[in-house]
């Protein structure tokens, strides 16, 4: 009776052992992520690492992929996919073939689809600095010589307003650093700074602000004028989830201001995406060696746990593989 009592004492723990999911699945299971990239030369993305090749994407690097009421975007340069069907960007912007179009990003928010970038004719001026509401434009100023200029960095829409931040130059300084809310110019500094990523959520309009002398970044929240998080490094890009701020540059990202380094063993240390949900962090991140020939490959992990890879370049031999840009939803 002892050793019959012992036997099912052992099932019972081998049978909760077996049915526990790891940490990572406890965490994460009810999220789809997107990956966006290419294969074999071809455009695609995968859903969960299932792979959706992208019609006539053939030779197209797609550079961001946004999923919102099940709807999948794939942006890439000259073209973009709307769950599949490809619109050519010139056609959709109702441009003429010979104009010079310049896309520093996109996003998408209640189905609409946002462009922010420069556009001019065959001239090299003027240059028209815009951003596209579905392929409506909206001027927020023109470049008409060699002695003024600027761009816009990025994009965000909250409650319904638009903002765009913007490097303007020459200033008293070298550069002025601002932002368009509904076409309208707000200048925040006169220094040498740069405008970099902006995001929105609930808690505000977040603007990262880099001051290239100090080399320090830090977010400046349009909403309530107030500064957040200034440490060391040239942070480009801006992550919401809830109330924590993250961003990403080089071989660490950030989290309210703490530095979190990634150490991968096999040198996967390189981040060029980051999405964070619900505290888990979804990260493209990749590995260069030039040790006698040049190898590139990338990585997708999800909490520091790897859930894809590809190779870009082998012994010095494009692949033609790529991953480009990470998404999640909560399903």
């Amino acid at each position: 009776m002892k050793n019959l009592f012992l036997l099912l004492l052992l099932t019972f723990l081998i049978s909760c052992h077996d049915t526990d999911p790891d940490p990572v699945q406890k965490n994460v299971v009810s999220f789809d992520v997107y990956v966006a990239g290419k294969e074999n030369n071809k455009a695609c993305y995968w859903k969960n690492n299932v792979k959706v090749d992208l019609v006539n994407g053939t030779n197209i690097d797609p550079k961001k992929i946004i999923v919102e009421n099940n709807n999948v975007y794939v942006f890439a340069d000259g073209n973009f996919w709307k769950n599949n069907t490809k619109y050519d960007l010139y056609s959709y912007l109702g441009l003429p073939s010979n104009s010079k179009l310049q896309i520093r990003n996109f996003y998408v928010k209640n189905n609409d689809i946002y462009a922010v970038g420069t556009l001019r004719g065959t001239a090299i001026y003027p240059i028209e600095h815009c951003y596209w509401k579905n392929g409506v434009k909206n001027v927020l100023f023109t470049q008409t010589n060699s002695n003024t200029g600027g761009y816009l960095t990025d994009i965000t829409v909250h409650n319904s307003d638009v903002y765009v931040p913007v490097i303007k130059y020459p200033a008293p300084n070298n550069s002025e650093i601002g932002y368009y809310k509904n076409n309208n110019y707000t200048s925040i500094i006169q220094n040498n700074s740069l405008a970099h990523g902006i995001e929105s959520n609930t808690n505000g309009v977040f603007m990262v602000i880099h001051d290239t002398n100090a080399h320090t970044s830090y977010y400046k929240n349009l909403l309530t004028n107030t500064n957040h998080y200034s440490s060391s490094g040239g942070r480009v890009n801006i992550v919401l989830d809830n109330s924590d701020i993250y961003s990403f540059f080089g071989q660490a990202y950030y989290k309210n201001g703490n530095t979190i380094p990634i150490n991968n063993p096999n040198g996967y240390n390189d981040i060029t995406d980051l999405k964070v949900l619900a505290g888990n962090t979804y990260m493209i991140c990749q590995m260069l060696s030039q040790a006698g020939s040049l190898n590139i490959a990338q990585k997708v992990f999800i909490n520091g746990t790897e859930t894809q890879h590809i190779v870009h370049t082998a012994n010095n031999v494009p692949s033609g593989n790529a991953f480009t840009s990470v998404f999640v939803v909560q399903n």
